[in-house]
């Protein structure tokens, strides 16, 4: 303490100064925490760790290498002459040339780093724990740089290299055949063949089997045998279902869940998960079970009488889209009018005015059947649902409940149990509100909704009932402590029906469209029905268009005469159709029974999003294209569904990149391993010779003649069509302008001049109306194309694209660079007719929060008559508020006072001096420390 004072002046300063004994030198070392910052740190030290051993073992092998060199030279030049004899080596994936690229690239820069000899080791404690530090910092520096390499910067180093260059590129511009090779793919279609597996008995004669059913003998009957009533075995045998037998799915369901002579006395409630492939009857695998409950007694088997205090909603049918809710709703009835005509079902999935649904919910509906989010708006602000569900509800039932219970519907789904049960008169066994049973159905049902179902619907006992039973059931179906799904490598394997044929066929971003108008022409061709699953609802507005709006392709050159020319992509021969969730509700409704009525000699091709996918049961689709892949894997089941349906034979194409080629390694991870590749070359070959002048027309294009080989042909047809629809772009924008002109012109004298400006500037940014389509849905192709699951999110890296072929999939001819400074362009000129027209752009569709800007007037000063203005404090400070100012009959009566200035922080030389200056305030302010 002497010595500090004496450094600071001695005794001229009059203070008493107590100060702590100065701390030892040596830093003291922090206690070890288990922590995630530890943890890093020990991982760090591993890795430094093997980075040095295996830097010395890196110098020992060059050493040896280069010794071997010096005494042997000619046998390296031998190796190096047989390896350039070799054959060259196929043609490698992006994907597998970057993560190839990042793998080892680790591993290079650790061989060109150089050797520095090890450091002593140093004597004091204190260099100790600083040479640790620096080590840890260092540590830090290189995994921070690794991190901050991205499949970008790795892709140009890939592009450095020549060969690899050419790899990197062959996928972007390689022939169809080099593809077909490189996926080995097969040009011959696998025959899909009708079965009846679903009905259990794929190996015996069907014929003799439906023999024994044609009586009226209840012994022999197989509706009776699984204890279905006999006024719904007479129901189903009629004209409106025309059953013969049922399948296994509806016998292990209607079996569990229809009460025997054993079960009639018991009083405990079975909940039930219906896990079976698309197309095997899980409808009727509930409705009829359900039916029978409500209104047959289970204990003496006979019709329970009609009473009006058991009247009310009793069962409850949601459904994820309106379309199945619809669909839903005409089975219910038929079975509700053939059977039971004192129940009555009822739908409520929107697209209507709420007071005409009122309406019927007040008339009485005993089967309620609705989507979540307008049941879930009924009850909140209907009373008379409330009224009606009051101790009334005695059944549940989510169909494709994966689809309800993920995070979309899921909240919505909750809310609507946690109503039904808080409004329940609590006469459960347990007195939990719980006074129903419920029955969860889809063909992809997994153990997370398991648990999340029995948790949210609540109850004791859960069953299953499948159609077929693999090997990971018992696992799927027993509790796991740790949470995890053991069978869930297999999950989709029994989801898809067993004759459909599953095909993908590897196309490059440029080729896509052709080669989508190259698959359909042979399906037009065969009279074949299509449907067409795109990711946005743009895409499919857009192809829907296009396809309408262009010239047939039969009839030759695009510059024939006009009356001779046909509109739509192949003429009369083929109707297109499109349908997705931006689409009113009863025009959907008119699509689906348009696209349902079969016609002969005439395809027929729905353009679709996911909308389609659940549930719907389309008749006679033979084909099911997936243009783009789904956002989950268990979506491809769900939309490869729709054919193949009650055993009949179908087929599902799915497009991908070649840069998406391990997608369909993870579907068969999943179960799904009959899924073959298709030959691109081989189709567009067919389309080909199908259409003959276009491929003509393409091969005088390309200066080959007409002498040229079948891949060449079937290239040549492709880039015939490709110029085709480009053009058919370009000139519905010419058209679009001229007819605006025109219209210009004759409204010349007739406007104002306001009218006229505007027309002008409209007419200055006019834009066609297929071109502005296929901008939209290039966009929200980009905005979606990485937007799938966790999965599989790493194989559809946005970076892999070529924007320029992805402009071209869609038929437009400008780069993507114009096109976003189109958009950008878009963007300023609404700003700007916002602006001059004073409305404001809608604040849900906003970002980020909301700010008040400095122009708005507070209630406060309105009611005061005040004129209000928001103006800046004038000064040097970076952060001045904004200050009001009032008048008031020309009086200014703004308070005046100056913004507070931020003091300047002294700066001092060395530590004596600091010490000074606060050793000099403390004394100023007769602060003594003792």
């Amino acid at each position: 303490m002497d010595d500090l004072i004496n450094e600071m002046g001695g005794d001229s300063i009059g203070l008493n100064i107590v100060c702590e004994a100065a701390p030892s030198t040596s830093v003291k070392q922090k206690k070890k925490k288990n922590n995630r910052y530890e943890k890093r740190r020990a991982k760090g030290k591993r890795i430094r760790e093997e980075r040095a051993n295996k830097k010395t073992q890196n110098v020992d092998s060059k050493k040896v290498d280069a010794q071997n060199d010096s005494q042997q030279p000619n046998s390296r030049k031998e190796k190096v002459e047989k390896d350039q004899d070799l054959p060259s080596a196929p043609i490698e994936d992006i994907s597998d040339l970057v993560a190839r690229a990042m793998q080892t690239n680790q591993s290079m820069e650790e061989e060109s780093a150089p050797i520095t000899p090890p450091t002593p080791e140093p004597k004091s404690e204190e260099k100790e724990t600083l040479s640790e530090y620096s080590k840890e910092d260092n540590l830090w520096k290189q995994t921070s740089d690794m991190s901050r390499k991205t499949s970008h910067e790795t892709t140009v180093q890939v592009l450095q290299d020549e060969a690899k260059r050419a790899q990197y590129l062959s996928t972007y511009h390689a022939r169809p055949y080099e593809m077909d090779r490189k996926s080995g793919a097969v040009s011959h279609i696998q025959e899909s063949k009708e079965s009846t597996h679903i009905f259990g008995d794929d190996d015996l004669d069907i014929e003799d089997e439906l023999n024994k059913f044609e009586g009226n003998d209840k012994a022999t009957c197989p509706f009776t045998t699984c204890g279905v009533h006999d006024r719904l075995v007479k129901a189903l045998k009629s004209n409106k279902f025309n059953l013969k037998r049922p399948t296994v799915i509806q016998r292990n369901a209607w079996t569990q869940m229809i009460p025997s002579k054993r079960q009639k006395d018991s009083k405990e409630r079975r909940n039930l998960f219906i896990q079976s492939e698309t197309g095997s009857g899980k409808t009727l695998a509930f409705l009829i079970p359900l039916m029978q409950s409500l209104a047959v007694d289970t204990k003496t088997n006979q019709i329970k009488k009609v009473d009006r205090n058991l009247g009310g909603t009793r069962a409850i049918i949601l459904c994820p889209t309106r379309e199945l809710a619809t669909q839903t709703y005409a089975v219910a009835e038929k079975l509700c009018l053939s059977a039971f005509p004192w129940l009555v079902a009822g739908c409520l999935s929107g697209g209507e005015k709420r007071k005409s649904e009122k309406a019927r919910l007040r008339k009485g509906i005993t089967v309620l059947v609705a989507t979540p989010g307008r049941l879930l708006d009924h009850l909140e602000k209907t009373e008379c649902l409330l009224m009606a569900l009051k101790g009334k509800v005695e059944w549940i039932v989510l169909d494709e409940s994966d689809r309800l219970l993920d995070m979309g519907l899921g909240s919505q789904v909750e809310q609507i149990v946690q109503i039904v049960r808080a409004n329940q008169s609590g006469s459960g066994l347990k007195r939990d509100g719980i006074t129903w049973q419920s029955m969860l159905v889809s063909a992809t049902i997994t153990k997370q909704v398991e648990k999340l179902a029995s948790k949210l619907l609540g109850g004791s006992k859960w069953v299953w009932a499948k159609a077929t039973r693999n090997d990971g059931d018992d696992k799927l179906i027993s509790e796991n402590e740790d949470g995890t799904n053991s069978a869930k490598d297999m999950e989709l394997s029994n989801s898809a029906p067993q004759q459909l044929t599953q095909l993908h066929m590897v196309v490059s971003s440029k080729l896509r469209l052709a080669a989508l108008v190259a698959f359909l022409a042979e399906r037009v061709q065969k009279k074949e029905r299509v449907i067409v699953f795109m990711s946005t609802c743009d895409g499919v507005d857009y192809h829907y268009k296009l396809f309408n709006q262009m010239t047939s392709l039969q009839t030759g050159d695009k510059d024939t005469d006009a009356s001779k020319q046909q509109s739509g992509l192949f003429g009369e021969d083929c109707t297109f159709h499109r349908l997705h969730g931006n689409i009113p509700h009863r025009e959907r409704h008119n699509i689906i029974e348009s696209f349902s009525k079969v016609k002969k000699n005439q395809a027929s091709v729905l353009v679709t999003t996911d909308v389609t996918a659940r549930g719907l049961n389309l008749p006679a689709v033979d084909w099911i294209v997936q243009y783009d892949p789904p956002c989950e894997t268990a979506d491809y089941v769900h939309r490869a569904g729709r054919a193949a349906r009650a055993g009949k034979s179908g087929h599902a194409l799915l497009f991908l990149l070649p840069s998406e080629t391990q997608y369909i390694e993870v579907l068969k991870l999943r179960g799904l391993k009959n899924i073959t590749a298709l030959s691109l070359s081989a189709t567009l070959q067919k389309a080909a010779k199908l259409y003959t002048d276009v491929t003509s027309e393409g091969l005088q294009q390309t200066g080959q003649g007409n002498k040229a080989s079948e891949g060449r042909m079937g290239e040549a047809f492709a880039s015939a069509v490709q110029i085709r629809m480009e053009d058919a772009v370009v000139e519905d924008d010419r058209a679009y302008k001229e007819a605006l002109a025109k219209k210009i012109q004759t409204n010349k004298e007739v406007s104002d001049k306001a009218q006229r400006k505007k027309e002008r500037r409209e007419a200055k940014n006019a834009i066609g109306p297929l071109l502005e389509s296929a901008r939209s849905a290039y966009n929200a192709y980009i905005r979606g194309y990485s937007t799938k699951e966790k999965a599989v999110r790493h194989i559809f890296s946005a970076r892999a694209l070529h924007l320029g072929h992805v402009a071209r999939s869609f038929a437009l001819k400008e780069q993507p660079k114009e096109l976003s400074k189109a958009q950008r362009q878009a963007r300023k000129e609404e700003a700007d007719v916002l602006k001059s027209t004073g409305r404001k752009r809608n604040s849900a569709l906003a970002f980020g929060k909301k700010k008040n800007s400095g122009n708005e007037v507070e209630s406060d000063d309105l009611q005061n008559g005040g004129n209000v203005d928001a103006r800046p404090i004038q000064g040097k400070s970076k952060k001045a508020k904004k200050q009001r100012s009032v008048v008031l009959d020309g009086i200014d009566f703004t308070p005046t006072f100056s913004a507070p200035e931020e003091e300047e922080k002294p700066v001092y030389k060395n530590v004596k001096e600091k010490m000074m200056a606060v050793a000099s305030k403390m004394q100023s302010s007769g602060m003594e420390f003792f």
